[in-house]
Protein backbone atom coordinates (compact mmCIF):
# COMPACT_ATOMS: atom_id res chain seq x y z
CA UNK A 1 0.00 0.00 0.00
CA UNK A 2 1.67 3.60 -1.12
CA UNK A 3 1.47 6.52 1.43
CA UNK A 4 2.39 10.17 0.56
CA UNK A 5 2.65 12.25 3.75
CA UNK A 6 3.04 15.95 3.99
CA UNK A 7 4.72 18.17 6.10
CA UNK A 8 5.03 21.81 7.28
CA UNK A 9 8.27 22.99 8.47
CA UNK A 10 9.08 26.53 10.14
CA UNK A 11 11.96 27.81 7.18
CA UNK A 12 13.62 30.78 8.28
CA UNK A 13 10.55 33.03 8.93
CA UNK A 14 8.30 31.05 5.93
CA UNK A 15 6.64 27.76 5.75
CA UNK A 16 8.46 24.86 3.93
CA UNK A 17 6.46 21.71 2.40
CA UNK A 18 7.70 18.38 2.52
CA UNK A 19 6.05 15.56 0.77
CA UNK A 20 7.14 12.11 1.17
CA UNK A 21 6.32 9.22 -0.98
CA UNK A 22 6.51 5.99 0.50
CA UNK A 23 8.69 3.38 -1.75
CA UNK A 24 9.32 6.30 -4.21
CA UNK A 25 6.68 8.05 -6.17
CA UNK A 26 4.06 5.93 -7.46
CA UNK A 27 2.07 7.39 -10.35
CA UNK A 28 -0.57 4.63 -9.92
CA UNK A 29 -1.22 5.43 -6.80
CA UNK A 30 -4.42 7.78 -5.18
CA UNK A 31 -2.63 9.04 -2.42
CA UNK A 32 0.65 9.79 -4.59
CA UNK A 33 -2.21 11.72 -7.06
CA UNK A 34 -3.88 13.52 -4.18
CA UNK A 35 -1.31 14.33 -1.91
CA UNK A 36 0.51 15.81 -5.10
CA UNK A 37 -3.09 17.76 -5.76
CA UNK A 38 -3.34 19.21 -2.55
CA UNK A 39 0.55 20.50 -2.80
CA UNK A 40 -0.69 22.37 -5.92
CA UNK A 41 -3.20 24.40 -4.40
CA UNK A 42 -0.91 25.19 -1.35
CA UNK A 43 1.10 26.82 -3.60
CA UNK A 44 -1.38 28.73 -5.04
CA UNK A 45 -2.67 29.82 -1.95
CA UNK A 46 0.75 31.05 -1.15
CA UNK A 47 1.34 32.46 -4.89
CA UNK A 48 -2.11 34.73 -4.20
CA UNK A 49 -0.68 36.02 -0.85
CA UNK A 50 2.83 36.68 -2.27
CA UNK A 51 4.47 34.61 -0.03
CA UNK A 52 7.62 32.12 -1.51
CA UNK A 53 7.21 28.50 -1.69
CA UNK A 54 10.19 26.58 -0.63
CA UNK A 55 9.81 23.00 -1.84
CA UNK A 56 11.68 20.23 -0.61
CA UNK A 57 10.63 16.49 -2.00
CA UNK A 58 11.64 12.93 -0.42
CA UNK A 59 11.41 9.99 -2.89
CA UNK A 60 11.20 7.24 -0.11
CA UNK A 61 11.02 7.14 3.23
CA UNK A 62 10.09 3.35 5.58
CA UNK A 63 6.58 4.18 7.34
CA UNK A 64 6.76 5.11 10.75
CA UNK A 65 6.71 2.79 13.40
CA UNK A 66 3.34 3.52 15.50
CA UNK A 67 1.16 5.51 13.39
CA UNK A 68 -2.32 4.76 13.29
CA UNK A 69 -4.54 4.41 9.77
CA UNK A 70 -7.87 5.16 9.27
Amino acid sequence: MSSAFIALEDHNGEVACKLTFTGGFDPESHAHQHAQILIGLMDKLCERKGEPVVDQVVDEVKPAVGVVEG
